[in-house]
């Protein structure tokens, strides 16, 4: 009996760590996506102080997320956010606003992968 309840108390845990990481991903990638359309929606004053905002939210959430997905992923939305600072203060808006979709495509495309599937567990 004990191990039949030692058994359930574990599939509980599995099961509230794989909720939670789930509601973590949702809600990461809803706040990175906001804070991308705010930047790309901008004028370039507020959009520098909106860049940087954005690097230094996903550096904040990118370590929470490192801990359980795949880190190629989270290096190519890395890469995308980082480069918009520069982007925008060497005046590539252009640019800039290419980059900014290119992150949140990459943050849409990490979100399903990271949907709780049998596509995505096999």
């Amino acid at each position: 009996m004990k191990r039949i309840l030692t058994a359930v108390i574990l599939v509980l845990i599995l099961a509230a760590i794989c909720i939670s990481s789930r509601i973590t991903t949702v809600k990461t990638v809803s706040h990175m996506s906001d804070l991308l359309n705010e930047a790309e929606n901008n004028s370039s004053l507020q959009t520098v102080e909106n860049a940087e905002k954005i690097q230094s939210s996903w550096e904040q959430k990118k370590k929470l997320l490192m801990t359980y997905t795949g880190h190629e992923e989270l290096a190519e939305i890395s890469d995308s956010i980082f480069a918009l600072s520069e982007l925008i203060r060497n005046g590539k808006t252009d640019e800039f606003i290419s980059e900014c979709r290119n992150a949140q495509n990459a943050l849409r495309h990490f979100e399903h992968s990271e949907k709780i599937t049998f596509e995505n567990i096999l």
